[in-house]
């Protein structure tokens, strides 16, 4: 019955994959809405806490199990490895403010929470995985909370 619905394992994998992003990225959402115009800097760290939390960790390691089986077989996963990248870019573009760098800035953070995520599940080590992303965060442009617009 599933392969009716879905065509394939893999489509079906892509799909909960997909849910499992949009309720992250629900979360992204929700957390920047309630950003205060000086927590800007914070909000990326409120966002950290939600994705590390203990509750959370099941998912992303599998989110990181079916990337790798994506990666290794990127014909079956095709589906999947078109929607995850670009999504959390776009997500994470919308909240910064608008300049010629706006796309790698988002491809900057989203690669480095995941280097961190994965650090924080192969080691378990949140306190050092959340210290990093604070150096980070210290030196990095801000998430805004509010788009600026570019300068031409």
């Amino acid at each position: 019955m599933l392969l009716h619905y879905f065509g394939s394992k893999e489509a079906l994998v892509a799909e909960v994959m997909k849910q499992v992003h949009l309720r992250l990225q629900s979360t992204f959402r929700e957390l920047l809405a309630r950003a205060g115009k000086n927590a800007a800097r914070t909000f990326v760290l409120d966002f950290w806490d939600a994705l590390a939390a203990r509750e959370n960790q099941p998912s992303l390691r599998l989110l990181f199990e079916v990337q790798m089986l994506a990666l290794q077989n990127p014909k079956r996963y095709r589906r999947y490895l078109a929607s995850t990248s670009a999504s959390w870019r776009k997500a994470i573009e919308a909240a910064l403010p608008r300049t010629e760098n706006t796309a790698a800035t988002a491809t900057l953070y989203n690669a480095v929470i995941d280097g961190l995520l994965l650090e924080l599940l192969t080691t378990g080590d949140l306190r050092r995985t959340t210290q990093a992303l604070r150096i980070f965060v210290k030196r990095c442009q801000p998430i805004a909370t509010t788009r600026r617009k570019s300068r031409k």
